[in-house]
């Protein structure tokens, strides 16, 4: 006979103001094993409590833990309250835009030239910034960067070796776009790089809690190119380098290293995260 989980009659105490609370009383009977018994529980409560049953109140589900046991029979507490906790539902997220320093060599537009009268004549550097016979030497500079975790919870059956195999599998690729998943967490294709996940089993409910890892770099188009061109688009994890030859720029006819050739390189492979199972 399949494990049932039954409410009790002395359930529902309620409290209510601020910091409101629920607390269900749930038995599980007809089974010896706790993994069992904490899936059907899941299973049959419900993830938010409706306060007055018109949907004016809703309080969240924080809390499961296991008040006896005895044989084949479990008792739980379950608690709802005001604030969103980790429940066996719940999904966390977090995020961060604080920027990155980054190296350029080569700026986005020339906002003007001069030379101390008597010197010369000024010298086109093809947008290179502190330029000297190596070459542009090129400044430091804040650029986009996103960072974003999930943490989603997983019945401790489902977290077998395939399981983490397949987040290893995964970690350090980028999205790759599909017919059923074009764009991944909204962002196309090339922009989003797996950075790896990190999990912790809760000994007294058995649930784990996994934290999942990503970066994010924007795609770009018509990039800056030697002073006159533009690259067309590079996807934000791919690598772009260029190759330099030495030409006379300008009135001065001064010899500078111009970049004459692009390349894009691809260092990640991509793959469809959405098999990481937490949505795309």
């Amino acid at each position: 006979m399949p494990a049932e989980a039954y409410e009790l009659i002395e359930s529902r105490r309620v409290s209510y103001g601020d910091n409101g609370r629920c607390e269900q009383l749930w038995q599980v009977v007809d089974t010896d094993d706790e993994v069992e018994a904490y899936t059907t529980l899941v299973a049959a409560i419900a993830s938010s409590y409706d306060v007055y049953g018109d949907a004016s109140m809703i309080w969240y589900r924080q809390n499961i833990t296991v008040e006896t046991t005895d044989a084949n029979l479990w008792n739980y507490k379950v608690t709802y309250g005001t604030v969103r906790g980790a429940g066996a539902d719940a999904a966390d997220f977090e995020f961060d835009t604080t920027a990155a320093t980054q190296h350029i060599n080569y700026g986005r537009k020339n906002l003007g030239m001069g030379i101390a009268p008597g010197t010369g004549q000024v010298t086109d550097y093809k947008l290179g910034i502190n330029v000297t016979p190596d070459g542009p030497q090129g400044v430091d500079i804040l650029w986009p960067q996103y960072t974003f975790t999930e943490t989603h919870p997983f019945a401790s059956a489902d977290v077998d070796f395939a399981f983490k195999r397949n987040i290893f599998d995964l970690t350090g690729c980028v999205n790759k776009a599909t017919l059923a998943h074009p764009t991944f967490k909204g962002f196309a294709e090339g922009e989003v790089l797996f950075a790896g996940a990190s999990g912790k089993k809760n000994t007294n409910s058995g649930i784990w809690m996994i934290t999942y890892r990503f970066m994010a770099s924007p795609n770009r188009t018509l990039v800056p190119f030697n002073g006159t061109d533009t690259i067309p688009a590079v996807k934000g994890w791919d690598y772009l380098w260029v190759t330099m030859e030495p030409i006379k720029s300008g009135p001065s006819e001064r010899i500078i290293l111009r970049p004459f050739q692009w390349n894009i390189t691809q260092v990640y492979e991509y793959k469809d995260l959405s098999l990481l199972d937490i949505g795309a």
